[in-house]
C-alpha cells in the first residue's frame, strides 16, 4: 500500500511541475532557465559546463538530452524529477522523525503544492537537486545518531555528498543542520553522563563530516568550480551556513543554564 501509495505521490509531483513547465517549447521567462538550457547543451557537446558550476544537476539533464534529443525540455523533464524526489524525500524524512506516514504524506503534499517549489522546478536546478537528497541526508542523520545506527549515518553521509555535488549553499545549509543535531545528542549524553556513547557519536560525526567534505574534493576532478580559485566566495558562505548552525543550539544552551 505504502509503495503504491509513494508512486501516485511521485507521479503527481512530477504531472503538477512538468505540464506547465512544457507549456512552451522555450525556456521559461525566468532568469536561470536560458542558462540551464545552455549548461546541459554544451555539457552534451563538449564535455564541460559553460560556466563552472555544480555538476550533478546538469549532468542528469545531460543524459535525459541524449534520449530527447532537446535540452530545454531535458531540463523541464529533470526538474519534475527532482521536484518528485523533493516530494517523496520530504515523505520520507517525515515518516522517519514522526513515525507516522499520515505525516510524511501531509509533508509531501505540503511540498507538491508549495507555490515556492513550483519557482525554484526550472528555475533554479541545482538547487531542486540538491532539495531531492537533503531530507534523506538529514532524517537518516538524526535516525543514526538517536540509536547510534552506523548504517544510518553512513547513508547520511553519502547524500549529503549528493547535496555537495548539486549545490554549494545547500551544502552548507545542510551541514549547519548536522552540526546541529550533532551538538543536540552530544549534550544530551553528557548530560545523561553517558560519555562513552558521546565519544562515539563525536566519533561518527567526524566521519561523516570528512566524508562531505571530500564530496568537494572529488568533484574537484570533474569540474574546477570547486577549486579554491572559483569558490572562495561560495565555501565563505558554505562555512557561514555551518557557524550559524553550531552558533544556535550554543544559545539555547547558554539560556537553559542561565
Amino acid at each position: 500500500m505504502h509503495f503504491i501509495l509513494l508512486i501516485l505521490l511521485g507521479v503527481l509531483c512530477f504531472l503538477l511541475r512538468f505540464i506547465p513547465l512544457n507549456s512552451t517549447p522555450c525556456p521559461l521567462p525566468l532568469p536561470d532557465s536560458p542558462y540551464n538550457s545552455l549548461q546541459v547543451k554544451f555539457l552534451c557537446e563538449r564535455g564541460v559546463l559553460y560556466f563552472d558550476a555544480p555538476i550533478l544537476g546538469f549532468a542528469v539533464a545531460a543524459l535525459i538530452n541524449f534520449i530527447v534529443c532537446d535540452a530545454t525540455l531535458a531540463v523541464k523533464i529533470a526538474a519534475s524529477l527532482f521536484a518528485a524526489g523533493s516530494a517523496l524525500s520530504t515523505f520520507y524524512f517525515a515518516k522517519s522523525i514522526r513515525g507516522r506516514s499520515i505525516d510524511g504524506l501531509l509533508a509531501s503534499l505540503a511540498v507538491a503544492f508549495s507555490s515556492f517549489s513550483f519557482r525554484m522546478a526550472e528555475h533554479l536546478l541545482k538547487n531542486s537537486a540538491a532539495v531531492a537528497f537533503m531530507p534523506i541526508a538529514v532524517a537518516n542523520y538524526f535516525i543514526g545518531l538517536k540509536f547510534m545506527d552506523r548504517r544510518k549515518i553512513l547513508i547520511a553521509s553519502l547524500f549529503s555528498c549528493l547535496v555537495a555535488f548539486s549545490h554549494t549553499s545547500t551544502a552548507g545549509l545542510t551541514a549547519s543542520i548536522l552540526v546541529s543535531i550533532t551538538l543536540y545528542f552530544l549534550f544530551k549524553r553528557i548530560w545523561e553522563r553517558k560519555y562513552s556513547d558521546a565519544l562515539f557519536l563525536l566519533a561518527y560525526a567526524v566521519l561523516s563530516a570528512l566524508m562531505m567534505i571530500s564530496a568537494f574534493f572529488i568533484a574537484d576532478f570533474v569540474s574546477p568550480y570547486y577549486s579554491a580559485e572559483y569558490t572562495s566566495i561560495d565555501v565563505g558562505k558554505a562555512i557561514s551556513y555551518v557557524g550559524g548552525g553550531a552558533e544556535s543550539p550554543l544559545r539555547v544552551l547558554f539560556k537553559v543554564k542561565g
